[in-house]
């Protein structure tokens, strides 16, 4: 399988953390080093690289949870990849990333709302903070709303493709037809 599987994650390695981790460094330790202008893009690839780094390993995690793009060849008794794009575009993996990337952007939002109100706790940059508040409010709001059309969706890929996962994750152990859904369970 390494031959499907690592091909993700030698994107990743390659061009997403090295990236990100370049970017990171100018972000952090270049204040007062470099132009405010490079500084903010320095900032932005970073989150690009760190979005990137995301995709490529919920690609591989993806398709291990639903392997497509690949034949099973008996002769070598490898998986071999048959295509690329379908690996990348699996709705599995599509699903997975949106709603990871969507979840960290609610996180986001919360971290800078709550630095935002330990500034104005502390009666510092007050508009400032007001501003950002409402930014990451909305944001996170839209975030928020998009993370449960991104969970939705991740479910019903699941039920299509592993009904038997499904059932497991519901606390099913017996199976069944059109049973309820399960809001609270216990082990």
């Amino acid at each position: 399988m390494g031959d499907i599987f690592g091909a993700p994650l030698a994107i990743e390695g390659i061009v997403a953390f090295f990236m990100e981790s370049t970017f990171i460094a100018i972000m952090f330790f270049g204040w007062n080093k470099v132009s405010k202008k490079t500084h903010l893009l320095a900032t932005w690839l970073t989150a690009i690289g760190a979005n990137l780094s995301a995709l490529w390993i919920l690609v591989a995690n993806g398709w291990m949870q639903n392997p497509v793009g690949m034949v099973f060849n008996p002769e070598t008794a490898r998986n071999e990849m048959q295509n690329f794009l379908d690996v990348l575009f699996s709705q599995t993996a599509v699903d997975k990333w949106l709603h990871a990337t969507s979840s960290g952007f609610v996180l986001a939002s919360i971290f800078v709302i709550g630095i935002s109100s330990w500034f104005i706790l502390k009666k510092r940059e007050f508009i400032l903070a007001k501003k950002s508040i409402l930014i990451a409010a909305v944001f996170g709001l839209l975030s928020s709303f998009y993370l449960i059309i991104t969970g939705d969706s991740s479910g019903r890929t699941i039920a299509r493709d592993q009904p038997m996962k499904l059932a497991a994750m519901e606390g099913l152990n017996n199976g069944g037809e059109g049973v309820g859904l399960v809001a609270f369970g216990l082990l």
